[in-house]
């Protein structure tokens, strides 16, 4: 029988060569004959016979005929048998699941996989494993793997159960987009939410958007006429109506105001001594957020204020350039939604306005947490205002000035909602 090398013929003696840490294989015992090979078993080289007729096993090193009492040398570096196991995974390794669940299986080297979900132990005559397997019901998984050397893993068991108290998530995400539409100067900032974790998908070009489509990462910000359309998915795959929004860039008026459906008051030049704007309700109105804005000139007197806004009978709110030529303002309510204890937010810089000819931009907005003023674009005060902080109700109209005060007003501006940054420069830019 031809040998798995050639240099081991006719070599005798006590010489053996080691192999991967093993040594002085002795054969003495062995009777002369062609039908031996080496074999690795339980650590050690060992000679094993081959039946008549029969071929070598795997995993040995077959060598030349050789006569009784002979040692027999291998070659070093001759490499020993993969006698290891693969090492099989299962991904997830059991567990519960809702609707369904995609299962993966790897080995740490090349071999095949073979698996049951019958709860039957599998052999390589089973399925073989060769993409992620997708469960919908509760399953048993055996698999085993087998390598290429031969050696086979021992048996893995996974359960997967269905939890069929659990019901399927089927609603859909709410998506939000701010502002909903709209006019906008020079540009606009849209921002999109929804009320549980979610992907949204996008378009700005008119089309129906798909989740192929721009992924929402930050607030879109569009400098023309645009039509945004968005939708949602959640995790559970439940997709939102498609929600359309239009913003229309105000070709006409590419540098002033604000102006959308929030705009309650707009008015230009009017007289100080004093000005009562009617609808008294739609201004500093229960726990209404606003942003009310004045454009004015301050003219030098140190007996009297001259009055931004003013709602007497209570003083629900009281905004004025003082007579020591600083700038005020006091809301006047009730915490609790006008239930509990009276209270009187105020913001009072101390900064000096010069009385130089110049026009001011004050703003006073309130927010969700807060009473802020602005001077000139800056924001230079501000105040906590809980969200159930009731504005007391006044008798009184809106009314800027009081009779014998001086100073000139350019403008007003009231709107019911909070203006952003970009906004509140817009504003300022347009009517200084």
């Amino acid at each position: 029988m031809g040998g798995f090398f050639n240099n081991n013929k006719g070599n005798k003696g006590n010489d053996a060569t080691s192999i991967s840490g093993l040594s002085d294989v002795d054969l003495t015992t062995v009777a002369p004959s062609e039908g031996y090979v080496l074999s690795y078993i339980n650590g050690l080289w060992k000679p094993k016979a081959i039946p008549t007729g029969g071929t070598a096993p795997s995993n040995v090193i077959l060598f030349e005929d050789w006569t009784g009492g002979e040692s027999v040398t291998i070659a070093t570096g001759t490499p020993l048998p993969d006698t290891t196991a693969p090492i099989l995974t299962i991904t997830p390794n059991g567990g519960t699941f809702a609707t369904s669940q995609n299962v993966t299986m790897a080995a740490n080297e090349t071999a095949e996989i073979f698996y049951t979900t019958d709860g039957t132990t599998p052999t390589i005559s089973s399925t073989k494993y060769t993409s992620a397997i997708n469960l919908s019901d509760t399953t048993t998984i055996k698999t085993i793997a087998k390598d290429t050397a031969g050696n086979i893993s021992t048996v893995k068991t996974v359960t997967f159960t269905k939890d069929v108290a659990a019901p399927a998530d089927t609603t859909v995400p709410v998506l939000t987009i701010s502002p909903g539409a709209g006019t906008f100067v020079t540009s606009q900032s849209v921002t999109m939410t929804t009320n549980e974790t979610a992907e949204i998908f996008y378009t700005t070009d008119g089309t129906t958007p798909t989740t192929a489509s721009p992924k929402y990462s930050a607030p879109v910000t569009v400098s023309a006429t645009t039509t945004v359309k968005a939708f949602a998915k959640d995790t559970a795959g439940n997709n939102s109506a498609v929600q359309t929004a239009v913003y229309t860039k105000d070709a006409g008026n590419p540098t002033g105001y604000v102006n959308d459906a929030s705009l309650l008051l707009k008015a230009d030049n009017p007289t100080v001594t004093p000005y009562a704007f009617a609808n008294k309700d739609l201004y500093f109105n229960d726990t209404d957020q606003f942003t009310y804005g004045v454009t004015f000139k301050p003219v030098a007197d140190t007996n009297a204020a001259l009055r931004l806004a003013y709602r007497q009978s209570p003083n629900a709110i009281k905004f004025e350039f003082t007579f020591d030529n600083k700038i005020t303002a006091t809301l006047t309510g009730k915490l609790a939604n006008g239930t509990g204890s009276a209270s009187y937010p105020n913001i009072s810089p101390t900064t000096v306005y010069p009385v130089d000819g110049s026009y001011y931009h004050a703003v006073i907005m309130r927010t969700a947490t807060q009473l802020e003023m602005y001077m000139n674009d800056i924001k230079v005060g501000s105040v906590s205002v809980p969200a159930d902080f009731k504005v007391d109700e006044s008798t009184s109209e809106l009314t800027i000035g009081v009779a014998g005060e001086v100073g000139q007003v350019k403008n007003v501006v009231y709107y019911n909602r909070i203006l952003t940054t970009a906004e509140l420069t817009q504003n300022y830019n347009a009517l200084k």
